[in-house]
């Protein structure tokens, strides 16, 4: 195998530009000049950046280098969905030892390319740089909407429902498993592995015009419910309405825990919450039908602040993940 020191820069680039051979939809310029050109489609651009380090965000112990790209690509297409946006591009940019083989850099790449198309947002383009710690791989997505239309936090009024998509806490018990060596169930190693963003929903939903504020869980539903309360307001969750797979359940007994330590607190599920004025519930669950996208309604915008799980003050018990936190 080939390491990128003994290929040079030059030869990874050169199998770099090959990626964007083949014209893309709404890229006019692609990989290998000094900058990317995109057709303008929309009257809005929205920008989104997020980084994954080895070591803090995943670990080549148990992720391979597709499992990182996949990865890299959807949490930014996440950021898309959670605001109602359209992806149209994603800029790479990486920081790798120079020991890493060539065939895991391109198996990176590619994997990031191919979930990006998936969502209508090839890559167009980045950079590559040495480094002698652990590989850093950053992300821009590029997307467009209206700003009529877009998705935004804060904006939560009381007496609002709070909804999720999808079920909670699988990608952390994956994450549980993968840290101790196992395999199984797939589905919760896929769900930590290889989460799929939600963005035809989000942008369907931003087109209906009566959500009144979405964000995506990234770190846990406690932390990032948060997000979508106007200042001054809390909310109380219904315990027995968090959605939880099965397969979940059937681990959490197994490792004699509570399966809502990883629903409640554990992130990456890459879902989205939200709120909506009641009136439009069932508009909602009509939405989530057409897009085969199971949404549960798990509590109500309070005027009093506080996150509440039925009675109980859960505000500091799960605090989901944050940088720098000892």
């Amino acid at each position: 195998m080939t390491t990128l020191a003994e290929a040079g820069e030059v030869s990874v680039l050169r199998q770099l530009q090959n990626l964007s051979k083949h014209p893309q939809p709404g890229v006019a310029i692609g990989i290998g000049d000094d900058a990317a050109l995109l057709q303008k489609v929309g009257p809005a651009t929205v920008l989104s950046t997020d980084m994954m380090v080895e070591g803090v965000d995943f670990d080549l112990r148990w992720a391979s280098f597709r499992d990182v790209g996949h990865k890299a690509a959807a949490i930014n297409l996440s950021d898309m969905a959670a605001m109602g946006a359209r992806p149209r591009a994603l800029l790479l940019g990486i920081a790798a030892p120079g020991t890493t083989e060539v065939a895991h850099l391109m198996a990176l790449v590619r994997s990031l390319n191919s979930v990006g198309q998936r969502y209508g947002a090839p890559l167009v383009g980045g950079d590559l740089s040495s480094i002698e710690g652990p590989l850093t791989v950053s992300v821009t997505a590029v997307g467009q909407s209206s700003a009529k239309e877009v998705l935004r936090r804060y904006r939560g009024k009381p007496g609002d429902i709070v909804a999720v998509t999808g079920r909670l806490g699988n990608a952390a018990a994956g994450l549980r498993l993968l840290c101790e060596g196992e395999s199984s169930p797939k589905s919760l190693v896929r769900a930590q592995l290889r989460p799929l963003p939600r963005v035809e929903l989000g942008v369907a939903l931003a087109g209906e015009g009566w959500v009144s504020s979405c964000a995506d869980i990234s770190d846990g539903l406690v932390r990032d419910v948060r997000h979508v309360l106007q200042p001054g307001a809390g909310v109380r969750l219904r315990r027995e309405a968090i959605p939880l797979a099965r397969s979940l359940r059937t681990l959490a007994r197994k490792k004699n825990v509570s399966p809502l330590e990883w629903a409640l607190g554990g992130g990456e599920d890459f879902e989205l919450v939200l709120t909506v004025p009641k009136k439009h519930w069932a508009a909602l669950e009509q939405v989530g039908a057409e897009h085969d996208v199971l949404i549960t309604a798990v509590g109500e915008v309070t005027k009093s602040p506080g996150i509440l799980l039925d009675d109980d003050d859960v505000s500091s018990r799960f605090k989901g993940f944050e940088h720098f936190r000892s």
